[in-house]
């Protein structure tokens, strides 16, 4: 969709969300929403949710916006600092010009996140 070109990475398609049980996706937001490039990602999806293909996969994210305000719900967990994070989980702000670092609260609950989603997709593989 026109973005500059990446490094040699793997891409993931549809069918690479078949091939694993858990996920974790960390998306940018733009103008409060995700990029385009994610809705169309999931766009291709429509025949595996027809199948049921997707059925009892395990799946996280963690999110990143330029400033708050800019698609992160209000997090009541902690308002002694400005902080990314949602109900829908862990986030960092970027700044408008994509400068500042995730704080060591915002570290923390991406780490917490990380190890109780290991946990539980773990826990359902014994």
């Amino acid at each position: 969709m026109y973005a500059a070109p990446k490094p040699d990475y793997p891409i993931a398609t549809a069918n690479t969300l078949v091939d694993y049980d858990a996920f974790m996706f960390g998306v940018p937001t733009r103008y409060g929403n995700f990029p385009a490039q994610w809705k169309a990602f999931w766009d291709t999806t429509g025949g595996l949710w027809a199948k049921a293909a997707l059925a009892g996969k395990y799946v996280a994210q963690f999110l990143s916006t330029s400033t708050p305000g800019g698609g992160q719900e209000v997090t009541l967990t902690n308002l002694t600092e400005v902080h990314g994070g949602s109900p829908w989980g862990a986030g960092t702000f970027a700044g408008g010009d994509g400068f500042r670092q995730p704080s060591a609260l915002e570290k923390e609950v991406a780490m917490i996140q990380c190890e109780m989603f290991y946990k539980i997709v773990a826990k359902a593989f014994d």
